[in-house]
């Protein structure tokens, strides 16, 4: 049982160290590869989110007033009450499978929780430090992928790419590279992070260097050839220029025209996104063809247990939907969709808050809010066509900037409530 603790208690770090966890919980999910775990292949995160996160809470147990850790808490809960639902009212076998799904997607719940133990001068550095330190070495190994990817060791390809993905690389003439994801719109997605906390970064600091990094992950997105993170960020950018104020209009003219420059090179250089596209407007798109036939099966299932769903079911379901939303609709049905929507736009709400109110929050943290708001955004539609949630490896560095914004916005409040005195 989830105990709720007084905001006061939220103004000291409860256990030392805890920002090394979180640290490594961030490298561990963007940078480092895959480890051998028995029959399964685990990350540094799954470990920390899954054995040392638990371990704490059974320690100390309490958690601040958070709005958002309750709404997460609730969309768990609705994940059980769908699963033995399932194994209730539709007869779904127990498999190992579901209770590994369960116990996985305890993940998100674990990192918002320990956020808040934090101090926050301590997360705030460590976020950023995440940042510096993994951009030179992402990019890095994502240029050795698009420079030599036949020499790399096949080993450590494996530990980050699936089989059909490495032997995709090694073998076209222009290869698509996964950068440090499982598949190069993982890798896309990851690189899509580091994009724009670049952007941000620049935004908000002017330094040259911000633009250079902004250039060399632009490119390295287009050589994944990604065509729903290339969508993403299109996305972002007419957001930006529609909907920002702040920005003048020149610079949204400027930003315009270089999206335009960006996709047009992209168009020529890169036959996976042109022939994809072109295939996409005849309707002849047969890896979106597929995702089509999962949609409509989701679907189907769906309006046979439309309010609870059916729960992971993996003993009798397709694993993989390839899409955010269809998955949980067909799972966890519209209680469970719309827990997870609302702790989504919740979330996103809060990250606008505090980048717009520079009158209050520092730098650091408007930089931390930026990147978080255009990361959303972008997985807004990198979940029509991909796991983001639910997915394991985005899901990590998500909601460690979401629980330093949470933990920030407290201590405002705190703050505010203790002036008000």
């Amino acid at each position: 049982m989830i105990l709720i603790h007084d905001i006061e208690n939220t103004r000291y770090q409860i256990y030392p160290k805890t920002n090394l966890f979180i640290f490594l919980i961030l490298v561990g999910s963007s940078l480092l590869p895959r480890f051998p775990f028995g029959t399964l292949e685990l990350r540094i995160s799954d470990f920390i989110s899954l054995l040392v996160l638990p371990l704490f809470f059974v320690l100390f147990g309490k958690i601040v007033k958070s709005k958002l850790l309750k709404l997460l808490f609730l969309f768990y809960i609705a994940i059980i009450i769908s699963t033995a639902f399932g194994y209730t009212f539709h007869r779904v076998p127990i498999v190992v499978g579901d209770i590994n799904e369960i116990v996985r997607m305890s993940i998100p719940l674990f990192i918002l929780w320990a956020c808040n133990f934090i101090c926050i001068e301590d997360i705030r550095i460590t976020i950023i430090r995440f940042f510096k330190v993994s951009s030179p070495l992402i990019a890095g190994l994502s240029f050795l992928q698009v420079l030599i990817p036949k020499t790399l060791p096949l080993w450590l390809l494996n530990a980050y790419g699936g089989k059909t993905h490495v032997e995709l690389l090694i073998t076209r003439s222009s290869p698509r590279i996964f950068a440090t994801g499982s598949d190069p719109n993982i890798g896309g997605a990851i690189l899509l992070l580091f994009l724009f906390f670049h952007i941000i970064s620049f935004f908000l600091e002017k330094r040259f260097r911000n633009i250079v990094w902004t250039a060399i992950f632009l490119f390295l997105l287009g050589v994944t050839s990604s065509r729903t993170g290339l969508a993403a960020l299109v996305f972002v950018v007419f957001i930006i220029i529609i909907f920002y104020s702040k920005i003048k209009p020149g610079i949204k003219i400027l930003l315009l025209c270089l999206t335009f420059i960006f996709l047009i090179l992209l168009w020529y250089q890169s036959d996976y996104v042109r022939i994809g596209f072109l295939l996409l407007l005849k309707g002849e798109n047969r890896s979106w063809l597929m995702r089509i036939d999962k949609f409509q099966e989701a679907v189907s299932l769906f309006k046979r247990s439309p309010l609870l769903g059916w729960g992971p079911a993996k003993a009798i379901h397709t694993r993989t939907v390839d899409g955010e939303y269809f998955l949980l609709l067909r799972r966890y049905g519209l209680v469970g969709l719309s827990l997870f929507l609302i702790f989504f736009f919740k979330a996103l709400q809060k990250a606008l808050k505090i980048f717009s109110d520079k009158g209050i929050f520092i730098k650091e943290d408007r930089i931390i809010a930026g990147t978080f708001t255009l990361y959303s955004l972008a997985a807004f539609i990198l979940m029509i066509t991909n796991n983001f949630f639910s997915g394991y490896q985005l899901v990590g560095p998500y909601m460690v900037l979401l629980g330093f914004l949470e933990k920030i916005d407290l201590e405002k409040q705190y703050t505010s409530n203790i002036d008000d005195v």
